[in-house]
């Protein structure tokens, strides 16, 4: 569990990682190094994994985002599927979530970027055809970056988890 100190620092740099560490230190009355040394210490175990920019996704040309649920054929095979079917999907620059759940009577989702509807077309097809025998009870949604109204903000949830606590 975090130290009090050490959620403050965490915080701001959530909400601004290229924040100084000297403008932190001012903004919670400490010194630059003590802040350097939490930084440190939060990256190294684990807690901060790296530093991402916000990205436009439209100006980029990623016009729609895919979420594919659904049923493995056979439970049988779950090892092989999270031996040669994971390590795959994780590899491909579509792919930015691919998770195990429940629901719906569903037990895994991905979610996915596309230019438009034909490129995630031509992506679904050859997914189909590579592992199509895994898969069964297979939906999607899909929305327009266009019609994004707020997004998706993990940091901005983690703050308000770590305030809570």
């Amino acid at each position: 569990m975090l130290k009090n100190r050490e959620k403050e620092v965490f915080i701001h740099l959530l909400e601004n990682a290229r924040m100084p560490d000297k403008h932190i230190a001012k903004l919670l009355n400490t010194t630059q190094p003590t802040v350097t040394r939490i930084r440190q210490k939060l990256e190294k175990a684990g807690y901060i994994k790296g530093y991402k920019p916000i990205v436009d996704l439209q100006k980029l040309g990623i016009g729609l985002i895919a979420i594919t649920l659904f049923r493995i054929t056979d439970f049988s095979k779950t090892e092989e599927i999270k031996k040669v079917v994971v390590p795959d999907l994780r590899k491909m620059p579509e792919v930015i979530l691919v998770a195990e759940g429940e629901g719906m009577g569903k037990t895994s989702l991905i979610v996915t970027m596309h230019k438009d509807f034909p490129d995630f077309e031509e992506w679904m097809i050859a997914l189909r055809k590579k592992y199509g025998k895994y898969v069964e009870e297979e939906e999607q949604f899909f929305f327009s970056t266009s019609r994004i109204y707020k997004e998706l903000s993990i940091e901005q949830a983690i703050i308000n988890f770590l305030k809570r606590l």
